[in-house]
């Protein structure tokens, strides 16, 4: 299930490395004052691992407030773990694993 979200279609996408299946969940959430509020300010993440088909490497990004009108873990911190993924991948001489 967790491929599918970097897949055409899903909330992962920017997080694809061509030629590996990757498996991640995003996500988003708003932060809490002190006082137990909500404020408009947000945390996005990514979490995910590479390849699918025999994991070697997992990874997390997160992001306090982004600075964007952007702000979902999609949109910010997928691709900042794409760039990361894709460097280990192929520093690790890690062979591709998708079809």
């Amino acid at each position: 299930m967790l491929e599918t979200v970097t897949e055409p279609g899903g909330t992962g996408v920017k997080a694809s490395v061509k030629g590996y299946r990757i498996a991640a969940k995003t996500g988003t959430t708003k932060k809490i004052n002190i006082n137990g509020k909500y404020e408009n300010k947000y945390i996005s993440y990514i979490v995910g691992l590479a390849p699918v088909s025999n994991p070697k490497f997992s990874l997390m990004i997160m992001i306090s407030e982004p600075q964007s009108k952007k702000y979902y873990g999609g949109d910010t911190a997928a691709p900042i773990f794409k760039q990361i993924m894709k460097n280990i991948l192929k520093i690790s001489n890690v062979k591709p694993d998708a079809l």
